[in-house]
């Protein structure tokens, strides 16, 4: 989710005209800022911005953007654990050496 303005978010208050391709005033306050929705409204998302979980980039300051990635992060953790205790359950999951590639049946995950 990146700033829907063509100008700086500062101090979470967004600036410049709408990045909707109108660029006509009458449309220019109308468009929503995504990094502000819930993130139980949110289906999908790409770590362009954020970057990878994995990485460990640092996200720890109190911009937008970094609480934004802090949720994204937060719930690709969740969902990877919720993942791997299913699969480790079922025996499909190998979860003896974690630092390496982990084994699952049939291949590498």
């Amino acid at each position: 989710a990146h700033n829907p303005r063509d100008k700086p978010t500062k101090n979470d208050i967004v600036s410049g005209n709408c990045r909707n391709g109108y660029n006509r005033p009458e449309f220019n306050d109308e468009c929503e800022d995504c990094r502000t929705r819930p993130i139980e409204d949110i289906f999908t998302t790409h770590f362009t911005l954020c970057q990878k979980p994995w990485e460990c980039h640092a996200q720890d300051g109190d911009r937008i953007q970094e609480r934004l990635c802090r949720k994204f992060h937060g719930e690709w953790y969740r969902v990877r654990e919720d993942l791997e205790t299913s699969l480790w359950k079922r025996g499909v999951l190998d979860l003896t050496n974690t630092y390496e590639t982990v084994k699952v049946r049939g291949g590498k995950f």
